[in-house]
């Protein structure tokens, strides 16, 4: 019995690479519950190393009995269409996909989006597990290998019944016996050998961060967030000695960085950041930069970002989404009051070096509920006002599992919706650029072939508007940061010497000519949008960009 799993995340080249190693925690599970002791797990893909046609071509050749394919927001059209594909020729392949971006288990979402038909669109794919896969995914290699006969004894699994649904009950994971068994220490040389094939394919010591997870779940509900599919708010420890598995890490000298919602609101926690910084000051690589920090303890927030910083030189972000409690309030975000805000990056202030302070980031999402034009510009100011000057503004996209996608939701704050395709900006060589000679020709390419430009596009579906917010100020909202950015950095010294007054003069310079832009921009796109019902889109200039491969 043969089994494969990929996860077939991307590469990244100017930062860090993140790899989860998934897989691990399947096999740990299976090593400790599995009944049939004859499985062999094959290599797992963690990241796209390679084109679709060759990643299938060599699945293919290695004849899997089960494929897993993990599914992510950024990953789900290439491993649907590996999965076609493999299934193709390979019918006797069980093929199992799980992951947040699938949401085959519900019943409750828009009328638009209902997962009544999911195997009739996918009949390639025999199972889809939801919620903690360990347990559904050892339940399935056992099935098909003959050791489990009953099929009722199925958990967090939705089954292709010829096209129907069949949709197993969902059960959180509580084994002990799971929990204080080291997935890492476990597999010691399997991870060695990932990391040695990784570094083989390009991938440096330096550009790798490994996921490794503490604590399993979040207790909030934020509206655009899908943490543990927004199944169960219990929070799952693991038990085992996280000493061990620092000092393996450690061995490995390569970065690792937390898969925990909250990282912080956990005394231990500090005390797992604090070993891990004890054993980075020899290392050459390994290092614990942690960035999903609690949301409401902002001591210990402030904490480990001034020490990421210090230490690691890692520029301290600070995820605030928007700074308007009206906003945050509609996105049913926890956060402190505005005056512990300002207090923590006040002591941020006073800790760090001036050369260090002047990195803070915030980060922000465009088109949350309750954001206008103005107001998202706002941010900017309010900002500035307490001397953060870095923004770092992420694209609100919409996951299957959040809280967001419930109708009454959407009604309520008129969120439409369309999928957007930007360049994939983890290639840098030239063979990966789109050649084309128009928009029009790169519009009508991907509606007809969207799988050969799967690994050239990112196609996710985001906001594409709101009640309060129209795609076209999406475009201006984004438009005034880049020429707030292309001043800061073309006039250094003049932007060192701006006060609050001036520096609000400057965005309403910007948000006129943003606007006048955006307009401007939307009126190539605004036709072949109509056309094809999806945007390609990235920055304003995005099709000038794609046009001449300057990207």
């Amino acid at each position: 019995m043969k089994i494969k799993f990929c996860s077939h995340g991307y590469t990244v080249s100017n930062y860090y690479t993140t790899l989860n190693p998934s897989w691990i925690f399947l096999k740990t599970w299976y090593d400790l519950h599995g009944l049939n002791k004859n499985v062999t797990w094959l290599k797992s893909e963690i990241l796209v190393f390679d084109d679709p046609e060759t990643i299938v071509k060599n699945i293919i050749k290695e004849a899997p009995d089960v494929l897993g394919l993990g599914v992510y927001i950024w990953n789900e059209t290439l491993q649907m269409y590996i999965a076609k594909k493999v299934k193709q020729a390979l019918p006797n392949t069980v093929i199992v996909m799980g992951g947040p971006q699938l949401a085959v288990h519900r019943n409750d979402v828009d009328p638009e989006e209902l997962q009544d038909d999911f195997f009739i669109k996918h009949p390639y794919i025999d199972y889809s597990v939801y919620g903690d896969g360990e347990k559904p995914f050892q339940q399935i290699i056992d099935y098909v290998s003959g050791y489990i006969k009953n099929k009722d004894e199925f958990v967090n699994i939705v089954e292709n019944n010829n096209g129907k649904r069949k949709i197993y009950p969902f059960e959180v994971l509580t084994d002990e016996l799971y929990l204080s068994t080291s997935p890492y220490v476990n597999n010691k040389e399997l991870i060695k050998q990932q990391i040695e094939f990784i570094t083989s394919k390009g991938v440096p010591k330096d550009n790798q961060i490994w996921a490794m997870e503490f604590a399993r779940g979040c207790m909030y509900s934020c509206s655009f967030c899908d943490w543990s599919q927004n199944l169960t708010k219990k929070i799952a420890r693991r038990t085992h000695d996280w000493r061990k598995d620092l000092e393996l890490w450690r061995e490995f000298d390569v970065a690792i960085r937390e898969t925990d919602a909250n990282f912080g609101q956990w005394k231990e926690d500090i005390e797992i950041y604090d070993y891990a910084l004890q054993l980075s000051k020899d290392a050459t690589y390994f290092k614990f930069p942690v960035s999903n920090t609690s949301k409401l303890k902002k001591d210990a927030t402030a904490y480990i970002q001034i020490n990421n910083s210090i230490h690691y030189n890692d520029p301290v972000k600070i995820s605030f989404q928007d700074t308007d409690e009206n906003v945050l309030s509609a996105i049913n975000r926890p956060s402190v009051s505005w005056a512990k805000i300002v207090e923590t990056v006040e002591r941020m202030e006073r800790e760090l070096p001036d050369e260090k302070f002047a990195e803070v980031t915030a980060e922000l999402i465009l088109g949350l509920p309750g954001q206008t034009f103005d107001g998202f510009v706002n941010n900017f100011s309010k900002l500035f006002e307490i001397k953060i000057s870095n923004f770092n503004v992420h694209t609100w996209w919409y996951l299957p599992n959040a809280p967001a996608t419930d109708p009454m939701y959407k009604k309520l704050w008129g969120v439409k919706l369309k999928k957007q395709y930007s360049v994939l900006t983890n290639h840098a060589s030239p063979e990966h650029y789109v050649k084309v000679e128009s928009l029009d020709q790169l519009y009508e390419g991907i509606a007809e072939t969207e799988e050969q430009y799967v690994y050239k596009f990112l196609g996710v579906p985001t906001i594409f508007q709101t009640k309060d917010m129209s795609f076209v100020d999406m475009m201006a909202s984004r438009l005034v940061l880049s020429y707030y950015n292309t001043y800061k950095l073309k006039q250094p010294l003049l932007f060192k010497r701006m006060n609050t007054e001036k520096f609000n003069n400057m965005l309403e310079i910007f948000k006129k000519r943003a606007q006048k832009e955006a307009k401007s921009q939307w009126e190539l796109h605004e036709p072949l949008v109509e056309k094809y019902g999806f945007v390609v889109w990235g920055s304003y200039d995005m099709h000038n960009k794609i046009l001449h491969g300057d990207f």
